[in-house]
């Protein structure tokens, strides 16, 4: 990713995240706050294999089996409907908390690079 690209994410990112007023993720999505980081269509071992975090999202939604076998082939989306989830909120879920956890990370690489 490119510096500038984590620049225009991390600027897009404070603005709606420092509002004063609480937004819900499909709100800050559509201002392009919340950015698409993965798609329901992605099997769910690939994304919690390069997020981690991502785990914690999707049991929060009510996705328990995340390390079951399906999961190794199953798409999100196809996980959400045996579940009984909407796949386009758990998406969006995750993809809120990807863009937090970047807006972080972010924000800590600035802060060491003023360190130095």
């Amino acid at each position: 990713m490119s510096d500038e690209t984590k620049e225009k994410i991390l600027d897009n990112a404070v603005d709606a995240f420092d509002s004063d007023e609480e937004k819900t993720a499909e709100e800050l999505y559509k201002e392009g706050a919340v950015k698409k980081i993965i798609t329901k269509k992605e099997i769910v071992a690939d994304i919690i294999s390069k997020y981690p975090g991502a785990a914690i999202v999707l049991v929060q939604d009510g996705m328990f089996c995340i390390t079951c076998g399906a999961a190794q082939s199953e798409s999100l989306e196809e996980a959400c409907y045996v579940h009984g989830l909407d796949p386009d909120a758990v998406e969006l879920d995750v993809n809120d908390y990807l863009t937090r956890t970047l807006e972080d990370a972010l924000k800590e690489e600035a802060a060491k690079e003023d360190a130095e």
